[in-house]
């Protein structure tokens, strides 16, 4: 059971490398520089770990790495927890992110952990099963010989004869089991070794697989490297929306915040910043192909063009698990708000910005956002709350701005 629960756990997280450094990232516990080491390697030693359980092979080794990591889980729940964050765990996927609801599920997670854990030290204490490949490539050593009684009668002689012959065997089982030992901790070094090859050559496969913080080039007319502009750039007050074109709850943002947004706009710089959490809930990286129109759009038609798509986008918002917008639909969309069908359709179709994109999201991730729609102004993070409590925090910070 154990064992298969890890082999799931890895291959439902294998698929999204960078993903999985978000989800890491996101309990806030870990230095960044070793977050991307556990995000890339996490899925191969789950998979590793979970196959040795099943199939029984080096089953102590596999139990003893599967309570490790189970203790850590516990960890970084509990700390989540107690910090009163609502994160989903990331345990099967997801990217760590902020959920409504996500710390409801604490109890559970912690009580499956737990017992996943007692599994993992039952395996500890008798590691071998009727089946397990342990038996075979490492058999148990001879057991002590039972020595039978010696008859009374039949003389002395006769009586030692049988003695040293039984210390004789005695000797020799002894030498024999302590040969086993040694066989059998030679061959649980090179299995630990190929194991430990194994990892790392996932692990350099997921890395490159990732492809976070390569350089690329920006749109034209970005802000900060990453965002697109609307309101006065020149205001003392400074607007950030983090948002995903996929994301539901950043469309009912959208709808409810509209006239606060167009209000301020003579006052007030917005910053959008469009990234891609979402990707694996579309069939076809729904979030990513969006964005990267959007960026198209900001460098081909400029801000104020780039403005009326993204407003468009969300006014024709696909349902999340969707496959989401063709790109002949994202160029339609993006003339209707203004922009040339000769500049635009080749990098929306080639994704052109997809790198920007990827960046994009790994420097909202390392700025603390955990899930979208995500609000700060001047620099301090809105809590998370519902959209109109969302909406009215915002205009309560930009008014105190404004009055400083």
């Amino acid at each position: 059971m154990t064992g298969g629960v890890w082999i799931a756990a890895g291959v439902l997280k294998i698929g999204d490398a960078a993903e999985n450094v978000r989800a890491v990232r996101a309990y806030d516990l870990l230095p960044e520089s070793v977050v991307p080491v556990i995000g890339h390697a996490l899925p191969i030693v789950e998979i590793v770990v979970g196959l040795c359980l099943v199939v029984g092979l080096v089953t102590r080794w596999g139990a003893v790495v599967s309570a490790l990591l189970l203790v850590a889980f516990i960890i970084g729940i509990s700390s989540a927890w107690a910090r009163g964050m609502s994160i989903e765990c990331g345990c099967f996927g997801g990217g760590g992110g902020r959920a409504q609801g996500a710390s409801d599920k604490y109890p559970w997670e912690l009580a499956r952990d737990v017992g996943l854990l007692l599994l993992s030290a039952y395996l500890i204490w008798r590691p071998r099963t009727r089946f397990a490949v342990d038996n075979y490539v490492l058999p148990a050593p001879p057991p002590p010989t039972v020595a039978p009684a010696v008859a009374p009668t039949g003389g002395g002689r006769r009586g030692d004869r049988t003695r040293a012959s039984q210390q004789a065997a005695e000797i020799r089982r002894k030498a024999a089991a302590e040969e086993q030992r040694k066989r059998n901790s030679i061959v649980t070094i090179v299995i630990l070794v190929a194991l430990l090859a194994v990892v790392g050559v996932g692990y350099s496969v997921q890395s490159s697989r990732d492809i976070s913080g390569k350089t690329t080039v920006a749109p034209r007319n970005v802000v900060g490297g990453y965002a697109m502009p609307y309101g006065d750039s020149g205001s003392q007050v400074t607007v950030d929306v983090y948002e995903d074109f996929m994301c539901p709850f950043c469309g009912a943002f959208e709808k409810a915040s509209g006239d606060v947004v167009k209000k301020y706009a003579g006052r007030v710089a917005f910053r959008y910043h469009i990234i891609s959490f979402l990707d694996r809930s579309s069939s076809n990286r729904y979030s990513t192909r969006a964005a990267n129109a959007l960026g198209v759009v900001l460098d081909r038609a400029g801000p104020k063009i780039a403005k009326k798509f993204h407003d468009e986008l969300y006014a024709q918002q696909p349902a999340e698990g969707s496959a989401g917008l063709s790109d002949s639909q994202l160029v339609s969309l993006a003339v209707s708000a203004g922009a040339k069908q000769a500049d635009v359709q080749s990098g929306i179709e080639e994704l052109r910005y997809r790198q920007w994109v990827a960046n994009a999201t790994d420097v909202a991730s390392r700025n603390g956002v955990t899930g979208t729609p995500t609000i700060f102004v001047d620099g301090q993070k809105l809590p998370p709350s519902s959209t109109d409590q969302t909406i009215t925090d915002m205009q309560n910070a930009i008014e105190k701005g404004l009055n400083q």
